[in-house]
């Protein structure tokens, strides 16, 4: 929501003053992102200490004083500064929608949502272990250290401290939730409910005029989303990621549906001419945590920034609204990790020493759940850098509150979005597909062309290799045995996506 460059020298200054849509003072300057369906602030009290508050607007929420005790409860999402003393002082709202990196050298502090921009105030060689490892592993871990030594994340609800001596994360406490469902009364229509809390949620955000984009993948959850924005917004863009072959058939027809019903141009990327691990995209600094397939996502970007829209809205937190209690499920699912495979052999001598440390900085249970949090750090930046704000209606609290008191079988298997679906008309191909669509089938064409170039010139030359996070010997082993069979450990990929990631911040 903000970047920043404080000055140590700067602070208890009085003669902070607007450029532009920031605030200068001194060497320093705070710059909010500028976006219609944000606010942003700042106060200076007798005894000196300066507030600096970037937030959602709140068509319906108080008009508060600016405090830190009132942004705490301020009903969006948000990020405050508390400049006082020798120190920064930032306060993080509940979504986690902006992701902020922080760091400080020389008694300068810093803050980014984009990673890259810290690059003058780390060292991109020193890392931190446990976050190379989870990266390596794709065992993601919500926490405050990021790869690299020095930089920190602000997580969600926490305070973080910033001086010449270090920095200081806090955590929140524990974040309370619904852990068993409640029963329904005959006449309750759980899908009409689920209708009002999403457009309630929806409509908290003033209109920010002008076109607005919706990703739609094709997906119930990016479907449920759009027929909640059309009833808001009266100029809709969707714009989407389709694949290839006959799954990609199927969700250009949901996706064609879906925007027709609703009036929206469509916009598409297809996805076979963005391959992952694009040569030259790789080389841009990027975050080597948050770019595991960020080809055809920019091109995606792009395209909602081409057509001026200042808001997109996300289909992401559907999975986590829709997820069962601990003895409501069938089975464990390890969705989205490899945590339940053996460490590969490629793993060097300074990884395995990290291995039974992977969650020791691990940050507490969030209000969003934790997946939908990581899928931000994943997925805003990049719309962040173009001055579009990322909205995921699924995600929010309120959204969250109410599945959880559902009974599983509103639940389970996505019952209630779906039937929403069908009660707005759409056929069953649309609300039932026989073949969703997945990355799979990209990721390894990726991997077979740029993903195995890319291993050809690590089996060379790795930084991972030099530092000890990956055995040479044993990557020589695998890439050799990928290019003999065409079979690989899926963790290759993420291999490749650190070392690229690393390389582009030297």
């Amino acid at each position: 929501m903000l970047k920043f460059e404080i000055h140590a020298d700067d602070i208890g200054h009085r003669d902070w003053h607007r450029e532009g849509a920031g605030w200068v003072c001194g060497k320093s300057w705070i710059r909010p992102l500028v976006s219609p369906v944000l606010e942003s602030a700042l106060d200076i009290s007798t005894s000196g200490t300066c507030l600096v508050t970037v937030r959602e607007r709140d068509a319906e929420g108080p008009r508060m004083a600016l405090t830190v005790a009132n942004m705490r409860k301020w009903p969006g999402d948000h990020v405050t500064l508390e400049l006082a003393q020798d120190r920064v002082v930032v306060h993080a709202g509940v979504m986690g929608t902006a992701p902020l990196h922080i760091a400080a050298r020389n008694g300068v502090f810093v803050g980014s949502w984009n990673l890259a921009d810290l690059r003058p105030w780390f060292d991109s060689s020193s890392l931190n272990g446990p976050s190379v490892v989870r990266a390596l592993l794709r065992n993601p871990v919500y926490a405050s250290t990021t790869m690299f030594d020095g930089v920190h994340r602000v997580t969600e609800r926490a305070t973080a401290t910033i001086t010449s001596a270090g920095i200081q994360v806090a955590y929140p406490d524990p974040a309370e939730h619904v852990l068993a469902a409640r029963d329904l009364a005959d006449d309750v229509d759980a899908v009409g409910a689920f209708e009002k809390v999403l457009t309630y949620v929806v409509q908290r955000l003033p209109d920010p005029g002008g076109a607005v984009a919706v990703e739609l993948s094709g997906g119930a959850d990016s479907a449920n989303v759009l027929l909640t924005a059309a009833e808001r917004h009266q100029e809709l863009r969707t714009v989407g990621i389709e694949v290839s072959g006959r799954a990609g058939q199927e969700q250009r027809h949901r996706r064609r549906a879906l925007a027709a019903h609703v009036g929206a141009a469509d916009m598409a990327v297809h996805a076979g001419d963005h391959l992952p691990f694009d040569p030259a995209i790789r080389k841009q600094p990027h975050s080597p945590a948050t770019a595991y397939y960020r080809e055809a996502f920019d091109a995606m970007r792009d395209l909602v920034h081409a057509v001026s829209a200042g808001v997109v809205y996300l289909g992401l937190g559907g999975d986590e609204v829709n997820a069962l209690h601990p003895g409501e499920r069938i089975a464990a699912s390890p969705a989205g990790t490899y945590g339940h495979l053996p460490p590969p052999s490629w793993l060097g001598p300074r990884a395995w020493g990290t291995l039974g440390d992977l969650e020791a900085d691990a940050a507490p249970v969030s209000v969003v759940p934790l997946p939908t949090l990581d899928a931000f750090a994943l997925h805003n930046p990049t719309y962040l850098d173009a001055g579009i704000w990322p909205i995921a209606p699924l995600a929010h609290p309120l959204v969250g509150r109410f599945a959880e008191q559902l009974p599983a079988a509103h639940r389970r298997g996505k019952r209630m979005f779906r039937e929403r679906l069908a009660r707005a008309g759409m056929t069953r191909r649309v609300t039932h597909p026989g073949e969703p669509e997945s990355f799979v089938d990209l990721m390894e064409r990726g991997m077979r062309t740029n993903g195995l170039l890319a291993l050809k010139q690590i089996r060379s030359e790795s930084l991972l290799a030099e530092e000890g996070w990956i055995n040479h010997a044993g990557l020589v082993d695998a890439i050799d045995r990928y290019e003999s069979t065409g079979q690989a450990d899926p963790r290759l990929a993420d291999l490749v996506t650190v070392e690229l990631g690393l390389r582009s911040l030297q």
